[in-house]
């Protein structure tokens, strides 16, 4: 049996991150740093999270800026675009997911599809994850819901 890794994506300092659940029932501290924030905790379906970097946990797959939706390619299917935002500059922030298993879809209640955030400017300083589809659109979610 395969077993998936449940990441939870958000944007600080300029860097993307990664919240890290386990594959292990027994997970590290559920207080935890990352550069420039105070400690918070971050319960996840019960269980306990840690940070990684997501530039190193992708394997230092490129990232690309750009401050348009249509810049990124979006037009084939299936898509396995990473997107977020960078709050020191409101700048869209992209990563090219090349195997599907190194990322899952994540379960909340509410699911929003990319046109509708991009077009949505009251949201345009919220941090977003992503949920992971086998075809096209990209769906985002608000993890300040979580």
């Amino acid at each position: 049996m395969r077993h998936h890794i449940e990441l939870l994506v958000f944007a600080a300092e300029g860097n993307i991150y990664g919240v890290h659940a386990n594959q292990v029932e027994t997970l590290l501290s559920q207080s935890f740093l990352y550069p420039g924030s105070a400690p918070f905790a971050l319960p996840y379906k019960g269980r306990r999270v840690r940070i990684v970097r997501l530039a190193q946990y992708m394997r230092q797959q490129p990232i690309w800026r750009e401050n348009a939706v249509a810049d990124f390619p979006l037009s084939a299917s299936p898509k396995r675009v990473l997107v977020t935002t960078d709050q020191r500059d409101d700048e869209y922030v992209g990563l090219l997911i090349q195997e599907l298993q190194q990322l899952v879809s994540v379960s909340i209640e509410k699911l929003f599809p990319l046109p509708q955030i991009m077009e949505a400017k009251k949201w345009s300083r919220l941090i977003w994850g992503v949920a992971l589809l086998h075809d096209s659109p990209v769906i985002l979610l608000d993890l300040k819901q979580l």
